[in-house]
């Protein structure tokens, strides 16, 4: 599955549910934040990968989110 438009997440929540495979993409960091609290919402979660590609330095509140502990 991919969602272009990753605010908030829920694809990416009931892809991973369902066992499938998704792609989430969102230039948003408000929208990327969410998403990434939604997914730390299920158990047994595998890892996910979160790829920067604008070259630039996230903003601090998203860089709060993703360095938060599990």
């Amino acid at each position: 599955m991919i969602d272009i438009f990753c605010w908030p997440g829920t694809l990416a929540l009931v892809s991973k549910r369902l066992d499938r495979k998704w792609i989430c993409i969102d230039n948003s960091p408000i929208a990327i934040g969410i998403a990434i609290k939604k997914l730390s919402t299920i158990v047994n979660r595998h890892p996910f990968i979160l790829v920067n590609a604008t070259g630039n330095p996230l903003p601090g509140k998203l860089k709060e989110v993703v360095q938060a502990p599990a």
